[in-house]
């Protein structure tokens, strides 16, 4: 279960359920002994840890064996007087029977939450198993994630470095073909210089041809 709350109660059920411990949800943690981070009560739901689970339902049991005592007390205070008071035991018999029925329904209540005790053991151990299954697998897969970006980080960095080469060579060939373009350029110029020079030498040499 998500947050390490793996039993999840809704707020009813559990005022219904531990009641016997108190009138709020606020009051039966502080009956029940649960503290700190241990149980978070929700708007819907009341998330309980494993072990705050069981605090619970020891107390709650030990809660209700004390209201069976104190009936089967009761009871047997009941049956003693009725010995010595026939009459009245029998004017009182409905109310006789009505509280031997409820302490028959404790007995069996405490019966079930006996079995239920033993049946919160068994699915907190496979909880338990399964948890640590699935924290193994999670590990797995955060191992295999992992290798996977570091796969991936290592082909972009092969690819970025690829790509910085290619336009280091392109840099390079523009600067060469830039520096081929002005070489040529200075050529001409140079050309055009000596062509010049020539045509005023020519020039020179065809007016003192004319003088003379």
């Amino acid at each position: 279960r998500k947050a390490g709350y793996p039993v999840r109660i809704k707020r009813a059920d559990f005022m219904a359920r531990y009641n016997i411990l108190g009138k709020s949800v606020e009051e039966i943690f502080k009956t029940g002994g649960i503290q700190g981070l241990e149980a978070q009560l929700g708007t819907v739901r009341v998330f309980l840890k494993s072990e705050a689970y069981i605090k619970l339902e020891e107390n709650k049991k030990r809660a209700l064996l004390t209201h069976a005592k104190t009936v089967q007390a009761f009871a047997t205070a009941w049956s003693e007087f009725a010995v010595v008071k026939a009459r009245q035991r029998e004017a009182n018999k409905a109310v006789i029977e009505k509280y031997r029925k409820h302490v028959l329904a404790l007995l069996e209540f405490q019966r079930k939450e006996t079995e239920e005790r033993h049946a919160l053991q068994e699915k907190f151990m496979r909880i338990k198993t399964e948890l640590k299954e699935k924290n193994e697998e999670n590990l797995k897969e955060m191992v295999k994630e992992w290798r996977r970006q570091q796969v991936e980080r290592l082909r972009e960095e092969y690819e970025r470095k690829q790509r910085d080469e290619a336009a280091r060579i392109e840099r390079q060939r523009l600067e060469r073909i830039k520096r081929e373009a002005q070489e040529k350029v200075e050529e001409e110029r140079r050309k055009q210089r000596e062509e010049l020079a020539d045509l005023e030498r020519m020039a020179r040499e065809a007016r003192r041809g004319e003088q003379g």
